[in-house]
């Protein structure tokens, strides 16, 4: 991790202009770009709920990512043996995921088994005109085709690059605002970004008064697809 001991000025970090594709590997991008990505809700990203004492995890808040993209482009409807091949899990492990998802009421399950649908109405997705174009954060594709880092990473990384929006860049003093952002522990918290640091995907600066600052940095499996 990097430190320093001069004290945090938001002002003297500039917007970051070089997008994760275009960016050398080590160097600092800016992940919030247009792209191959999926979707993540904010608020299922923090969301703890449970169902019949089963919590939500990182596999479910991914896969939930995955079937709402097929959602947004097919009517609300979803496409297990797709998203199957996607997440790299077989049919029956799928099956499973959403109706894990359907218990905690983020799909609907059609009569006499017609398939799956995005829920629009739950408690977790709040009173919205558009409940669908929920803010959201950006999982990249790349993590799903190269499997490079662990779910949670992902999660991690993905609400990261929500948080630091187009600025590319985002500091906070207190990570248990960044672990609820993300529906976990600190200590989990702490797991994923040491694994997001040794795979060389993010670059963490530390200042006076706690401030951390979260970096980004290109990375080969960006550059592959």
């Amino acid at each position: 991790m990097a430190s320093s001991a001069i004290a945090f000025n938001p002002a003297s970090i500039p917007a970051i202009k070089t997008l994760r594709r275009d960016a050398p590997v080590g160097c600092v991008c800016n992940p919030w770009e247009k792209g191959n990505y999926y979707p993540l809700l904010n608020c299922v990203a923090e969301s703890t709920i449970r169902h019949e004492g089963v919590p939500i995890t990182a596999y479910d808040k991914i896969t939930h990512a995955v079937l709402l993209r097929q959602a947004r482009q097919n009517s609300l409807r979803t496409f297990p043996e797709k998203a199957a091949r996607i997440l790299q899990i077989s049919h029956r492990e799928m099956k499973r995921r959403m109706d894990k998802l359907v218990g905690f009421g983020l799909l609907v399950k059609g009569k006499w088994n017609t398939g799956y649908w995005v829920a629009l109405e739950n408690e977790m997705l709040g009173q919205h005109e558009s409940r669908i174009e929920l803010p959201e954060s950006r999982l990249p594709a790349e993590f799903l085709d190269v499997r490079l880092i662990q779910p949670t990473a992902m999660l991690v990384y993905t609400r990261l690059a929500g948080l630091s929006g187009r600025m590319g860049w985002w500091h906070h003093s207190d990570q248990s605002y960044l672990a609820q952002n993300c529906g976990i522990s600190r200590m989990v918290l702490a797991h994923a970004l040491t694994e997001l640091r040794r795979h060389g995907l993010i670059r963490i600066e530390r200042y006076t008064n706690y401030v951390r600052v979260y970096k980004f940095l290109g990375h080969r499996i960006f550059q592959d697809f």
